[in-house]
């Protein structure tokens, strides 16, 4: 039995990236399973812009609590590859996290059990460790060595710093407009922004994208005509900007990385 495994069964290996479509995941995929051949291996997303940590982070903390306890999470979007930042695995919510030290895994939050160790002993990365492939050379055999029952404490060394930290920038509000911003477009070109639903009356604001305005929030993208704007609170209970059968980012003309300012106004 995994003795990391808070849950009581064996967790699976979870892996997020930038990579997009080709063979690095696969690479990954497969030191992992040499090094733990009974693991089971699933995709969040390698979907990420690349080189977005920011983008990477919100969709690991929206996502990691599907998964059961005990889950080890391979995260990789490492911008800073071979640099002078650190490897890290992360214990928090009954999870682990192992990539780099980027804020990448900052904002799932610490909880009771938050425990973090630099990966420092060789012995436990692939043989020959790539100064541009970290994902495959360290992180994924790590992850591979902790579902085995390896102790974090034997894997890596107390870190003496804390972690590198990002924070989602919070609404502004005034008595009659809130000011918001995208926090990343998703598959579909879904604005998704930093406005949560418990933050407002849905049926007291009607909001604004680049000056044009797309009304009230709607319960689906149903209650528009296809091809149309509008606002809903989508399944991250976040605000979103979508198009019905559509992409919102295609529509506002908007590159994937572009900042885009969201505005509520009272009715």
């Amino acid at each position: 039995m995994n003795s990391n495994n808070c849950s009581g069964r064996h967790p699976p290996i979870v892996f997020l990236s930038d990579f997009g479509p080709g063979h690095y995941l696969g690479q990954m995929k497969g030191v992992a399973a040499s090094v733990a051949p009974g693991a089971s291996l699933l995709d969040l997303t390698h979907e990420i812009s690349p080189q977005n940590i920011f983008e990477g982070a919100v969709v690991l903390k929206d996502s990691y609590e599907e998964f059961p306890e005990g889950s080890i999470f391979v995260c990789v979007v490492d911008p800073g590859v071979g640099s002078g930042r650190c490897p890290i695995l992360i214990r928090k919510q009954g999870r682990f996290f192992v990539g780099p030290d980027n804020g990448l895994m900052s904002l799932v939050p610490d909880g009771s059990d938050f425990q973090a160790v630099l990966l420092d002993k060789p012995e436990f990365f692939r043989s020959r460790v790539s100064r541009t492939f970290h994902g495959r050379d360290i992180f994924s055999p790590v992850a591979g060595h902790l579902w085995n029952g390896v102790l974090m404490d034997a894997i890596g060394s107390r870190m003496e710093c804390e972690i590198v930290h990002l924070a989602i920038p919070e609404p502004v509000f005034s008595e009659k407009m809130m000011e918001g911003c995208s926090l990343f477009f998703d598959s579909f070109g879904n604005i998704i922004t930093n406005i949560d639903s418990e933050m407002i009356d849905e049926g007291s604001w009607a909001v604004e994208v680049k000056g044009k305005r797309i009304g009230k929030i709607c319960r689906t993208y149903s209650e528009v005509h296809e091809g149309r704007l509008c606002a809903v609170i989508g399944s991250s209970g976040r605000l979103e900007i979508a198009v019905r059968n559509g992409s919102a980012s295609e529509k506002l003309h908007l590159a994937r990385s572009r900042h885009v300012r969201i505005r509520l106004v009272k009715k």
